[in-house]
């Protein structure tokens, strides 16, 4: 039986339990709270896997992302040596059997020098954005913030 069922039949007892007799009830009743305490342990040693599996694929993550940006960095690396080498020998253009390799011309970046010349007509306005973490501080502290409010709720620990 799935615990949606066992808590529907826990809910449907507490509903019924003037229609039944006590002993009964007694019975029923932790036989049901057994059955939900089993079922809950399942549960708690299932997330106890998920969550070890969380921490494996994590890990691997981080190494695959590792990897990746060793292998761009080395394509930087290597792309800026044949660059190099093109201009120092002052081709423009290689063609071989398998690849053209050319230089081309960028259409230019824009180097900042100094941040605090550049006129405000090229500054982007932003909008003001709300910091959570302040309001939820002075809440916390028992300040009133307007337009807010502190929900507190229950959070699962399986220890």
């Amino acid at each position: 039986m799935t615990l949606y069922e066992l808590t529907g039949q826990l809910l449907e007892l507490y509903d019924r339990q003037f229609e039944v007799d006590d002993e009964a009830y007694k019975d029923t009743l932790e036989d049901l709270k057994w059955s939900i305490d089993q079922k809950l342990e399942g549960y708690a040693m299932v997330i106890k896997n998920l969550e070890g599996d969380e921490l494996v694929l994590t890990d691997e993550i981080t190494r695959l992302q590792g990897r990746k940006k060793s292998i761009e960095l080395k394509i930087i690396r290597m792309k800026d040596t044949m660059k190099s080498a093109m201009i120092d020998a002052k081709e423009t253009k290689i063609i071989s059997p398998k690849f053209t390799i050319s230089l081309a011309n960028t259409p230019g970046k824009v180097n900042i020098l100094n941040v605090t010349l550049i006129p405000d007509e090229y500054y982007i306005p932003q909008p003001p954005k709300l910091s959570l973490s302040q309001i939820g501080k002075e809440l916390k502290a028992g300040k009133e913030v307007s337009g807010t409010e502190l929900v507190k709720g229950k959070s699962l620990r399986i220890k």
